[in-house]
């Protein structure tokens, strides 16, 4: 109760209103992105919950051309099946906190650490902003699942500090991997965004012609 939202919205049903913090640097990391890759939304949660938080973070729909939720993942393990967005995987990531959403298409993986709100200095975006980046240049590697593996070894081999260790630090943060930072070493690698459309309709289908080569999705 402590705890200052972001917004509150209500969903028909409910008597009490669920209230959301975002993640610090959230809409500026969207933005950025959206440069870079072209975004979709899957979440574990339901439709009823989520669309009206995606609502909140992208009102006027410039960010998200597509949204999936909990029931198009495995419905035992809300696994998400990354093939309903893309059929080429060559070009897709999933940024997940939970290592058990991309468990169908492990390599595509780019593990995230919580956030519950109750960490302003978070940087997690920042990070993850600048290899993301440096990562959408096709001249390194024609397959952005190089990159997320690359990514993946760091995360797991990170050390990584509590909330309450980080809040008591002084100073506030800085990204530990700039775009920069990950060119010199080597890390940068993956694919060009081009303007074709998703390779699936809104159930989730693919097209049949799978004409959707070169899409970066993040």
């Amino acid at each position: 109760e402590n705890e200052i939202e972001d917004f509150k919205f209500l969903i028909e049903g409910f008597d009490e209103h669920f209230r959301v913090k975002l993640r610090p640097g959230l809409l500026e990391f969207l933005e950025d992105m959206s440069r870079h890759y072209r975004l979709a939304v899957f979440t574990a949660g339901k439709e009823d919950y989520a669309r009206p938080i995606l609502k909140h973070i992208d009102p006027q729909g410039k960010f998200f051309e597509r949204m999936l939720f909990q029931h198009h993942c495995d419905q035992t393990t809300f696994a998400k099946d990354l093939t309903l967005i893309e059929k080429d995987l060559s070009n897709v990531v999933l940024l997940d906190n939970n290592p058990t959403a991309y468990s169908l298409q492990p390599r595509n993986g780019l593990p995230i650490n919580d956030f519950y709100g109750e960490n302003d200095l978070d940087r997690e975006l920042a990070t993850v902003s600048g290899f993301l980046k440096s990562s959408s240049n096709s001249r390194y590697c024609p397959d952005i699942r190089d990159a997320a593996s690359q990514w993946q070894q760091n995360f797991y081999d990170t050390p990584k500090e509590s909330p309450d260790e980080y809040l008591e630090e002084e100073n506030t943060k800085e990204p530990s991997l700039e775009a920069s930072d990950w060119e010199e070493d080597g890390g940068g690698t993956t694919c060009s965004v081009d303007d074709e459309d998703f390779g699936t309709d809104e159930d989730g289908d693919s097209d049949a012609d799978g004409d959707n080569e070169g899409d970066g999705v993040d």
